[in-house]
């Protein structure tokens, strides 16, 4: 467990598209329902 907590820049990288993925469909789904919430108006 303490050799998958080290600061590896495979792990770093691993984690930044994690977070890069996450926050680019968090995004889309809010554009989406903007959206939705447009068209239903």
């Amino acid at each position: 467990m303490a050799l998958m907590r080290t600061a590896s820049p495979s792990n770093r990288h691993a984690s930044l598209m994690c977070h890069y993925v996450e926050a680019r469909m968090r995004t889309h789904v809010h554009i989406t329902s903007n959206i939705m919430i447009i068209n239903i108006l």
